[in-house]
């Protein structure tokens, strides 16, 4: 009966050790990790640090924490009119609201060839035949003349 009492008691102590060292390894790694956004800063923070990091054209909520702004969760925003948070309504007592920076997906390269696009469709000829096929000039006519008032 004491080994199977002894078996229990180093089972539970290495269970707390490894929980343990995984925790603090996960701390070390969202220290070390490239993302601005750290998960303990204010909801303003996080805002604030994406606007600052400057590569950043939008925000997402990624993790809605009350009911407020549960109907926000996942909605785009543009970071300069991004919502403030907490919001009005918003029943927890510390906002665990997370923005998530949307990045600029555009590509600063130039798309221009860098010569005339319109040249690549025309053909080696002019087939305009140079002659004007109107029966008179736009300024001669009367285009009133068959209107009856």
């Amino acid at each position: 009966m004491i080994w199977v009492f002894l078996i229990l008691v180093v089972v539970v102590i290495g269970a707390l050790a490894y929980f343990s060292i995984a925790s603090s390894r996960d701390e070390r790694r969202a220290e070390r990790s490239p993302n601005p956004i750290s998960r303990r800063a204010t909801p303003g923070e996080q805002l604030q640090r994406l606007r600052d990091a400057g590569v950043f054209t939008g925000v997402v909520l990624e993790r809605a924490g009350c009911l407020a702004t549960a109907s926000m969760e996942g909605k785009k925003f543009p970071i300069q009119s991004a919502p403030k948070l907490p919001v009005h309504g918003c029943d927890q007592e510390e906002c665990t609201c997370l923005y998530a920076g949307l990045p600029n997906r555009r590509v600063n390269k130039d798309r221009r060839s860098g010569r005339e696009r319109r040249q690549t469709f025309r053909l080696d000829s002019d087939r305009r035949k140079g002659v004007d096929r109107r029966k008179g000039q736009v300024q001669e006519r009367d285009v009133w003349k068959n209107y009856d008032d």
